[in-house]
C-alpha cells in the first residue's frame, strides 16, 4: 500500500494509537511535501517512494520530494526508491536531500538495513542514509547523501576494510597490489589476482603500455606512467583524464576506461625499453 501525495494527514487519521506503517509512503504528486501531523514508525517491509528534479536545488518539497511528520523511528529494514527521471543541473558533485523532518530525533535505519533503489540517475557514486563522514550524526532530520566516486567511497564498499587495512598504501589480500592501485585498476580489495595489471607490448611502432582504469579515479588520483631503457633513469608521461599524447584514453561508458600509452620505439637502448605505473593521491 501507498500512502502519497501533497498535504496533510491530521492526527488521529492514522487510526488510534495505529501509527506504525507496513506500506510505503509517497510525499508529492510529482515532486512535494507530505506532512503527517501523527509520530510514524517505519516497520520491515515499509519504505519511502522519492524523486529528485534539481540536483542543486536546497528546497524540499520543491526540488526534491520531502516529508514531515510528528515523529519518525523505524522498526525494521527499510526500501528507499529513488527516482531520478528529468534531472536537471547534475554534476559529479557531493549532496545532501533532507528527505524527512520531525520534532524529535531521528535515528535512521541500521546501515545494513536500508535497501536503495536509483533509478534514471546519470552518476556512479554511493547513495546512504547515513552521514558517510559521521554516522553518528544524528538529528531532527532524515538526510539522504550522496558521494562521487572516489577512493574512500570505493574503499568503503569493503566493509572488512577499515583502519590500517582501509589506507590506500595498504595490501590487505597480499596480492602485491596496494588498494589504490587496485582502486585505480578496478580490483577487489579483498581477493588477491594479478589479472588486472597493466600489459605491454614491444612492436615495430613502440612500447605500448595499456591498463584499464576506473573512470572516476581521473579526479582523484595523479597517474604517471615511467620508463626508462637502462633502469636508472626514469622518464615521465603523466596520465589526465583525456587523450593527450602519446596517451590514448578510450572511454567505454559504464566499464572502466582503457589508456594506452605509447612509448617509441627510438627510445630503447640495446633492444631494452620498460615502462610501469605509479599512482599517488594528491
Amino acid at each position: 500500500a501507498v500512502l502519497g501525495g501533497n498535504g496533510t494527514v491530521g492526527a488521529g487519521d492514522l487510526g488510534a494509537g495505529s501509527r506504525s506503517i507496513s506500506g510505503y509512503l509517497a510525499p508529492g504528486d510529482g515532486i512535494g511535501t507530505l506532512t503527517l501531523r501523527d509520530a510514524v514508525n517505519l516497520g520491515s517491509g515499509a519504505g519511502l517512494d522519492l524523486q529528485i528534479g534539481n540536483w542543486t536545488g536546497t528546497t524540499p518539497g520543491v526540488d526534491y520530494d520531502t516529508l514531515v511528520t510528528a515523529g519518525l523511528d523505524f522498526f525494521g529494514p527499510i526500501t528507499v526508491n529513488l527516482d531520478c527521471t528529468g534531472l536537471t543541473n547534475f554534476s559529479e558533485t557531493a549532496q545532501t536531500f533532507v528527505i524527512a523532518t520531525a520534532p524529535t530525533t531521528i535515528y535512521p535505519p541500521g546501515y545494513n538495513a536500508t535497501t536503495l533503489n536509483v533509478t534514471n540517475f546519470p552518476g556512479k557514486g554511493t547513495w546512504t542514509l547515513y552521514n558517510p563522514d559521521n554516522r553518528s550524526d544524528f538529528g531532527t532530520s532524515l538526510k539522504l547523501y550522496y558521494t562521487p566516486p572516489s577512493y574512500k567511497a570505493w574503499v568503503n564498499i569493503y566493509p572488512t576494510l577499515y583502519g590500517a587495512t582501509a589506507l590506500p598504501g595498504a595490501d590487505p589480500d597480499h596480492d602485491g597490489i596496494p588498494n589504490l592501485m587496485e582502486y585505480v585498476l578496478g580490483g577487489i580489495p579483498t581477493v588477491g589476482s594479478e589479472a588486472i595489471l597493466p600489459t605491454q607490448a614491444l612492436n615495430p611502432g613502440g612500447l605500448t603500455f595499456t591498463y584499464s582504469r576506473a573512470s572516476s579515479s581521473a579526479n582523484d588520483t595523479t597517474q604517471v606512467v615511467e620508463w626508462t631503457n637502462d633502469f636508472v633513469t626514469w622518464n615521465e608521461i603523466p596520465v589526465g583524464p583525456v587523450s593527450a599524447d602519446p596517451v590514448t584514453i578510450i572511454a567505454n561508458a559504464n566499464a572502466p576506461d582503457t589508456v594506452i600509452v605509447t612509448i617509441p620505439r627510438s627510445s630503447e637502448l640495446n633492444g631494452l625499453l620498460f615502462a610501469r605505473l605509479k599512482v599517488s593521491s594528491p
